[in-house]
């Protein structure tokens, strides 16, 4: 019975991760969207802090979650995501219903680490840090950038969403949410500046 069922929890896994192959993101049109959200990725600037294949995630995820009928009674087409930033033209023009359904489902997908990306744009190199060990700011970020809060913020300023810049406040600039990462990461507040 236990191998059943680790059997069963590994399987179920891999799905997850791998997706269904059903989803809309793996059918020819949807495939269209994604490979459009790529070709905008390859010419960003988020290329430098945000790696091909958790671009693809966040892409599919996104497709998937939408779906291809609704891009297309939105009258979003694969050209109109291939420039500039796809996934804010995506939050122009699809109903605030659907924007929330693909924020949500980017969320839960888990494609980015909100604390590795705030370390490869440079949050560590901030002069509030200067007097903290490396390893330290390293824990900070990553603390901070792991709560469900930090990835809403993420998944809405991608989207182009305007509440992502209070998220991102509440998120990342929060008295007692920072306090509680520098006890966390064993920092002395003193030492932030």
């Amino acid at each position: 019975m236990r191998r059943f069922l680790v059997v069963v929890l590994a399987a179920a896994a891999l799905t997850a991760c791998s997706g269904s192959g059903d989803g809309a993101s793996q059918t020819a049109e949807g495939k269209q969207y994604v490979d459009a959200l790529m070709k905008s990725y390859e010419t960003s600037a988020a290329k430098k802090s945000i790696t091909a294949s958790e671009a693809r995630c966040i892409s599919e995820t996104a497709i998937d979650a939408v779906g291809v009928d609704a891009l297309k009674q939105a009258k979003v087409t694969p050209a109109d995501l291939d420039h500039g930033s796809g996934f804010a033209t995506m939050g122009k023009k699809l109903a605030k219903d659907e924007v929330d359904q693909v924020a949500t489902a980017i969320v839960g997908a888990k494609c980015v680490s909100v604390g590795q990306l705030l370390l490869k744009q440079g949050a560590a190199e901030s002069p509030a840090f200067s007097a903290v060990a490396p390893a330290k700011v390293r824990c900070i970020m990553i603390t901070l950038g792991a709560p469900e809060a930090a990835q809403q913020a993420f998944v809405d300023s991608l989207l182009g969403l305007a509440r992502g810049n209070v998220e991102f406040t509440e998120s990342f600039r929060n008295i007692p949410k920072t306090k509680k990462a520098l006890t966390k990461c064993k920092v002395d507040p003193k030492l932030v500046r």
